[in-house]
């Protein structure tokens, strides 16, 4: 069987995450994630994840101390990010200071533990670059909040209870998602049996392209293009006319409206009602007709992640890295799975080259 991009190719068995194409559905070890993002925290989303099943109260508690405790970052990480030129793009800076993490920190063989320090530094780390680039003062983590609390604490210097939940909300609904780019990435170069943070450097690097992750940035412009309600018919019918896609629609696997997408939207239009960001919103409602209408594609995660993010001032540059945070876990979780039954992932590739040829001496050519 030959599938481009390996489209509906099995790879790997994996018990963390089942998606629903034909309902759209996204469930976590069996829990839907309208319930999680209803009635759980990130931190107890990640622990369910790991450890496949949701924990009792101390247990939650302890495993919330253990993320907390890690959260600070080694000065000399911090004098890399204030060397680092600040014309480089914030996932460039990321991606050069993800691999030097184990050069400054004590090396655990436990990959559990290895994976917690990694999803605890992140936030500090995108946080430190984001406020180095902007010339501000870094902003230490703070003990006493949440995960999502705590990362916009670092970037902002302030946080709001609805900016936090829209981002926690925004950290669960992007926790895992199956075998994406990303994630078949991490698992190929963790079946090598390299190290976790190797194999999670892995999966960071496949952000660079503008196909994985990328598409909040890309809905964001679009939507600036379009400036005003009245304009977006003309400016989407010319885009399908000219046979463009129209970034944050659309999904390999859902053939209905991705279930992320709808639940962010809800907090993407309270948000832009608060911020007064309404004609954003209305633009991007428009949009999502015109394309129901026209082509019977639906809104994907990015579309209304882009609104939040632009709701609550974030830089376009950090859309990507907040992917990078939300989905952490979610890497560290297939890459502890690839360890518990691990078989080197070494697929075939169909031969469509020149049949045997025969080698044509220099001085005939």
């Amino acid at each position: 069987m030959n599938s481009s991009g390996l489209k509906d190719i099995i790879a790997v068995n994996s018990n963390l995450s089942f998606i629903d194409g034909e309902l759209g559905k996204l469930l976590y070890r069996g829990i839907d994630v309208k319930d999680l993002v209803h009635k759980s925290t990130f931190e107890e989303s990640i622990y369910l994840l790991w450890y496949g099943k949701l924990p009792k109260k101390d247990e939650l508690q302890t495993f919330t101390l253990e993320l907390c405790k890690e959260r600070p970052i080694h000065n000399k990480i911090l004098d890399n990010i204030k060397n680092i030129p600040c014309e480089a793009s914030t996932i460039s800076i990321l991606k050069s200071i993800i691999p030097t993490l184990p050069l400054f920190e004590p090396v655990n063989d436990d990959p559990i533990k290895q994976g917690v320090k990694l999803v605890s530094k992140i936030p500090t780390i995108v946080a430190a670059i984001y406020r180095v680039k902007n010339k501000k003062e870094i902003i230490q983590p703070h003990k006493d909040l949440s995960y999502a609390e705590n990362f916009v604490y670092m970037l902002k210097g302030k946080y709001e209870d609805i900016e936090a939940k829209a981002i926690e909300t925004d950290f669960i609904l992007h926790l895992d998602h199956e075998l994406n780019a990303s994630t078949f990435a991490a698992r190929t170069t963790a079946s090598t049996l390299s190290d976790l943070n190797s194999a999670i450097s892995t999966g960071v690097n496949t952000l660079k392209g503008p196909l994985h992750g990328g598409a909040s940035e890309d809905v964001i412009k679009m939507i600036m293009d379009i400036e005003c309600e009245e304009k977006t018919e003309e400016y989407i019918t010319k885009k399908l006319h000219e046979r463009q896609k129209i970034p944050g629609f659309g999904h390999r696997v859902y053939k209905t409206i991705d279930p992320r997408a709808a639940i962010l939207k809800s907090i993407a239009i309270e948000l832009c009602e608060k911020t007064n960001n309404k004609q954003i919103f209305n633009i991007q409602e428009k949009i999502e007709a015109i394309m129901k209408q026209q082509k019977r594609i639906y809104p994907n995660v990015d579309y209304y992640s882009a609104t939040i993010y632009y709701s609550m001032k974030i830089d376009i540059e950090l859309y990507i890295p907040i992917f990078v945070i939300g989905r952490m876990a979610g890497w560290v979780g297939h890459v502890l799975e690839q360890y518990d039954n691990n078989k080197l992932i070494r697929p075939r590739a169909r031969y469509t080259g020149f049949k045997e040829r025969k080698y044509t001496p220099m001085n005939q050519r």
